[in-house]
């Protein structure tokens, strides 16, 4: 049974879908010395049943089946609203809209009392609200996996839209492909230490001798799309700073199967994948009113079915003649 340990636990990306599957329970997560949630094992408990490495998305990564990018836009959502509580152009409130317009369920990332980020199953706007916006943390899924089986073997519609890994992770949850089920992910960097974070947070409520009600990553109401400054909220005081995102932009705070990411191309499990659209003025010139572009690609008919669905409520503009220029679409993240 250690193999899992062995030959996968410094490539773990943390989502718990073999503790999920273990038989026996004896598969358990806990935040290892950089904060990361990593598995521990109790030998003493495993019937060696193999299911956690047949359910692993590193142990069965050779043999995964991946898309191909299908069509890719530059979207924008009309109401201007919706993609100023966004941040980039909103693409992902329209597709989960419709999601939960079908009676459908969302998964995604939420800041949860500003001290970390996990992911919650939504079937309300309220709480499908809360995971839009950025969130430079590592999202803890190791809570939804009963609740996101039940949902997609109950037949109702379920988006899941999390990071490349987590979309693998979702899709050997599974036995099998379920029509119902879609995966949305983004163009990821890497994901920083919750660990990291809190010790973040507290060095910002000593400096400035309050406690943190709110925190923006990016601001847009403020200052650019483009202009990645986070937005600090003490009570009545607010401020605005880049200090935790050129840490972040450093590279000095992520997982280390980051630096080792196997997702970084165009050709993923996910039917979307969802990205600021940097490069948008060279490929689109005018299309950018500094509000927010989304870069969208559609992997197969089930998402392009969703997209037509969603048409009405977009502006787009069909780039597939200019392949994006995320560089985490071509290789991981250099480790410093």
């Amino acid at each position: 049974m250690n193999h899992i340990l062995l030959n996968v636990k410094e490539k773990c990306t943390g989502r718990g879908v073999c503790a999920a599957v273990c038989a026996t329970s004896c598969i358990s997560y806990a935040h290892d010395n950089e904060g990361f949630l990593s598995p521990n094992i109790d030998e003493s408990k495993c019937i060696g049943c193999g299911k956690c490495a047949k359910h692993c998305h590193l142990q069965s990564f050779a043999n995964h089946m991946t898309k191909k990018v299908y069509e890719q836009y530059a979207v924008k959502v009309k109401d201007e609203s919706v993609r100023m509580n966004s941040r980039s152009g909103g693409v992902f409130v329209a597709l989960s809209d419709l999601i939960l317009k079908q009676g459908g369920v969302v998964y995604g990332a939420i800041l949860d009392d500003v001290s970390q980020v996990v992911h919650i199953r939504a079937m309300t706007l309220d709480d499908r609200n809360k995971m839009c916006g950025s969130k430079y943390v590592q999202s803890d899924t190791t809570n939804v996996w009963k609740t996101l089986k039940d949902d997609v073997q109950s037949g109702k519609p379920v988006l899941f839209s999390g990071t490349p890994c987590q979309a693998e992770a979702v899709y050997h949850f599974f036995d099998r492909d379920y029509d119902n089920l879609y995966l949305c992910d983004f163009v990821c960097h890497g994901v920083p230490s919750p660990l990291f974070w809190k010790e973040y947070m507290a060095y910002m409520e000593r400096k400035y001798r309050a406690k943190i009600t709110a925190f923006d990553f990016r601001d847009k109401k403020e200052h650019t799309w483009e202009s990645h400054v986070e937005k600090i909220v003490f009570g009545e005081k607010t401020i605005y700073s880049r200090r935790y995102t050129n840490i972040f932009s450093s590279n000095n705070c992520l997982r280390r199967s980051c630096y080792e990411c196997p997702y970084t191309h165009m050709d993923r499990v996910s039917d979307f994948t969802i990205a600021d659209y940097w490069g948008i003025d060279d490929v689109v010139p005018g299309f950018n009113d500094q509000k927010g572009v989304s870069m969208l690609l559609l992997r197969g008919e089930k998402a392009a079915k969703i997209f037509k669905d969603i048409l009405a409520d977009l502006i787009v503009a069909d780039t597939i003649a200019n392949p994006p220029k995320h560089y985490n679409l071509q290789r991981p993240t250099t480790m410093p």
